[in-house]
């Protein structure tokens, strides 16, 4: 055994750094081998020793090396984990942010899982480390507090508060702004009662800071932490505490401490209740949406869907405030904030209701719909159907349907594709006869759209059109206007999807219909001159098998003998799909 440790000890000491390197990686196996005692009184005060000599302190892969192998070491001490605190501490003081970080993080593994006692073992080294001369240790120990809070007694808990404070306070840029990243985290462990008298000076105090935006936009990251955690519902609180910080945020200087108001104003309205939102945030929030930045009138934009559902602003506040800016923000020169209009728009119609949306938001919508930039006609088209709902068949039959037809027929395939998605929530409103006049022929027409996602929308659409409208209607209107679409003139991936498409139907027909009118299609499919509808053909048999209770005669006398054909076809994958097409035949 005692080999293993020896050959392991000149390994490391070797002069090639990547030998060193493999063989630090190799500590906990060396571990497993000289067992627990050996590893607390031999190897964890040998790799403290060469930790701190010039030719290892100055290697900050290997110091970072030996920081993962000291986590995983926590299992080979036979729970004398007390041993490992100094060596880890020592990794705490280096000037390499990881090596800091990876100390942090096996005293964080100490704490959680209660191997150290807290008091005794974690805290005087935080209590070190905060005053340390040096200031990235003060730096690295703020990610410290509060995996070691809530395991100490009351005491010790004030005095973790007052070390906080000291950090928010350092002169070290730094080190302030570490506290900030930090203090979110620091606060969701903290009681309400310390909170106040404690924490929030040192907040309000971090929110003010003049030079770093991140400070500042670490601040909103706590405010929503102290909104949801300590004064949730409480207005007098947040008036006190956090409001001014909230909507000093939402005018701050720095664009990313706005952007970040904006991207979190769902919650921060959420968290402070209705009442607070809509009496002391509507005007913060209209101000973003006339931001000076792009990404700050988007991220504003975005979360309007969300404080609808929510209803964080009453309706007259939405009609008062709110909708009044989409009438620029639809021509907004952003094509950003254009496109994050469009994907809410819709659950803004559906809060304000029909004759609020035609009034405010038609001339917007439609403006959306024909806009040059593709993803905001998109976002607009996803929720059409919606939009449609909200405003019914009499205005849709004014100008918003014309438009809605053309955009089938876009050069964005992803557009066309959003809008025949969407049919069938279009037939379910406009019934046989409008769907007929308004949406039939440009439906039909994707079945020979150059682009197979399109194609294939369309084909997954088709049973459930035909299952709303019923049987009579699919065999006497829209069947034909399929099969006539059939023709060896037409493209063959044209052929593929009526194919398709008819397997559709297999599951809203009768028996008889299925053999009537679909399968002698099928059929005719098996025998095109193209192996790819061949193959198709055959591969849908089965599925059409399962689906219709064919009677074994017109099995026997109409499909299979085609089928068979197909077995000694000339090409090798027509021939794979005859013979599985025919093992379900025989199983029928």
């Amino acid at each position: 055994m005692g080999d293993y440790l020896q050959f392991y000890k000149e390994e490391i000491k070797i002069d090639d750094q990547p030998s060193r390197l493999q063989a630090v990686s190799k500590t906990v196996l060396i571990a497993h081998a000289i067992g627990p005692k050996r590893t607390v009184e031999e190897l964890i005060p040998f790799l403290f020793d060469i930790s701190k000599q010039d030719t290892f302190l100055n290697d900050d892969e290997f110091l970072f090396r030996l920081g993962e192998q000291y986590i995983q070491l926590m299992d080979f001490t036979g729970g004398n984990h007390t041993c490992l605190v100094s060596p880890i501490e020592w990794l705490a003081y280096q000037e390499e942010t990881v090596i800091r970080d990876k100390a942090i993080q096996a005293f964080s593994i100490l704490c959680d899982k209660g191997k150290l006692n807290p008091g005794e073992d974690v805290l005087p080294v935080l209590q070190r480390l905060t005053s340390a001369e040096w200031f990235t240790a003060r730096l690295s120990v703020c990610a410290l507090f509060n995996h070691l809070y809530t395991k100490v007694n009351d005491t010790q808990k004030s005095e973790l508060r007052k070390l906080y404070a000291q950090l928010a306070a350092d002169e070290t840029p730094m080190v302030r702004r570490a506290a900030a990243l930090k203090l979110k985290d620091f606060c969701s462990v903290i009681d309400k009662a310390n909170i106040i008298p404690e924490i929030i000076p040192v907040y309000k105090q971090l929110a003010q800071d003049d030079t770093q935006d991140v400070i500042r936009v670490a601040c909103v990251h706590t405010s929503l932490v102290l909104i949801e955690h300590h004064f949730r519902d409480s207005p007098e609180d947040n008036k006190t505490h956090t409001l001014l910080v909230i909507t000093n945020s939402s005018e701050d200087r720095s664009w990313r401490v706005r952007l970040t108001i904006a991207q979190n104003f769902d919650k921060i309205s959420t968290f402070m209740g209705a009442e607070m939102t809509s009496a002391f945030l509507i005007n913060p929030f209209v101000a973003l949406m006339k931001d000076s930045e792009q990404e700050v009138r988007s991220a504003t934009v975005q979360v309007v869907s969300k404080l609808a559902k929510a209803q964080c602003f009453t309706q007259e506040q939405f009609q008062n405030y709110i909708v009044p800016q989409f009438q620029s923000l639809a021509l907004d020169p952003s094509q950003l904030v254009r496109s994050s209009l469009a994907g809410v728009i819709a659950v803004v119609a559906t809060t304000l209701g029909r004759d609020l949306t035609q009034r405010l938001l038609l001339n917007s919508i439609s403006d959306l719909m024909k806009d040059e930039f593709h993803e905001v006609r998109l976002h607009i088209v996803s929720d059409a159907a919606e939009i449609c709902s909200v405003l019914g068949l009499e205005v849709l039959a004014h100008s918003l349907l014309n438009t809605i037809q053309s955009l089938v027929m876009d050069n964005q395939w992803r557009i066309r594709k959003s809008v025949l998605e969407q049919v069938p929530d279009f037939a379910r409103q406009f019934g046989p006869e409008m769907f007929h006049s308004k949406l039939e022929t440009m439906f039909l027409n994707s079945l020979s759209d150059s682009v197979h996602a399109v194609r294939n929308a369309s084909i997954g659409n088709m049973a459930i059109i035909c299952k709303h409208f019923g049987a009579e209607w699919t065999v006497s209107h829209l069947l034909p206007k399929i099969t006539d679409q059939y023709s060896n003139s037409a493209g063959f991936s044209t052929r593929l999807t009526i194919l398709h498409s008819l397997a559709q139907l297999a599951g809203t027909l009768s028996t008889e219909q299925v053999q009537s009118l679909l399968l002698p299609m099928i059929i005719k499919g098996m025998g095109d001159n193209v192996p790819n509808v061949r193959y198709c053909a055959a591969k849908l048999i089965p599925s059409i098998l399962k689906q219709a209770n064919l009677s074994a005669s017109y099995i026997n006398s109409s499909i299979k003998p085609t089928v068979e054909g197909l077995v000694t076809d000339s090409d090798p994958d027509v021939q794979q799909a005859a013979q599985d097409c025919m093992v379900a035949i025989n199983a029928v």
